[in-house]
């Protein structure tokens, strides 16, 4: 399993525009739109694992989601219960 930070550059922005323009360009963990240009660090786009690296989780397109880089770090891993299952059978069910 290759983790997040060793993949190329090029390749984690690839993965990334990607998920941007499935997800509409709208966090999915605070449901406002991401710009394509901020102009603020916690407004820029980033990559949001669902399932943390830390737990298991790996860094493909499905186990990924758009998110500002805020609410992605202010998330970091945690996870509960509720959120993780919900997470899950969504990805899941929309497959």
């Amino acid at each position: 399993m290759v983790r997040w930070k060793e993949l190329p550059g090029r390749v984690r922005r690839e993965l990334t525009q990607q998920i941007a323009e499935r997800d509409g360009w709208v966090c999915q963990l605070c449901g406002l739109p991401i710009s394509r240009y901020p102009l603020r660090r916690r407004d820029q786009l980033t990559a949001d694992h669902i399932i943390p690296e830390s737990w298991g989780g790996v860094s493909t397109i499905d186990n990924l989601r758009a998110a500002h880089w805020g609410c992605n770090s202010a998330r970091g891993n945690k996870m509960k219960r509720r959120v993780v299952i919900y997470d899950i059978l969504r990805e899941v069910l929309s497959a």
